[in-house]
């Protein structure tokens, strides 16, 4: 078995690997005694990477979407590049009802 590495060589490795994650930090050679430290770091930050994934999309979304960014009941579960209603010449989604809008102070007849 490997010989045990400093706390400072531990934060070293996984500085360097999660900067470029390209390989399977528990599996370093010279680090076989802390596998399971370097496996639960390499989980914790792919569901930390998977979580800010989901944020930074949803948050593109809502910017793109009219719906979403207004937050019409009910659509929460929009998602832009999947959507078959964006109608792009008028800029709107083809899903909901006209109706008059208030946005930004003006008045706009959406279909939301």
């Amino acid at each position: 078995m490997a010989d045990q590495r400093t706390p400072e060589d531990i934060q070293a490795l996984k500085d360097n690997w999660y900067k470029d994650p390209i390989f399977d930090i528990e599996d370093t050679e010279g680090f076989e005694a802390h596998r399971e430290e370097l496996l639960r770091y390499s989980i914790e930050s792919k569901e930390h990477w998977k979580k800010l994934k989901k944020e930074k999309y949803n948050r593109l979304c809502s910017m793109i979407c009219p719906i979403l960014s207004i937050g019409v009941e009910g659509y929460g579960n929009c998602k832009v590049e999947e959507c078959a209603w964006w109608n792009s010449d008028r800029q709107c989604c083809g899903m909901l009802p006209h109706k008059e809008v208030v946005i930004s102070g003006g008045i706009n007849t959406h279909p939301y």
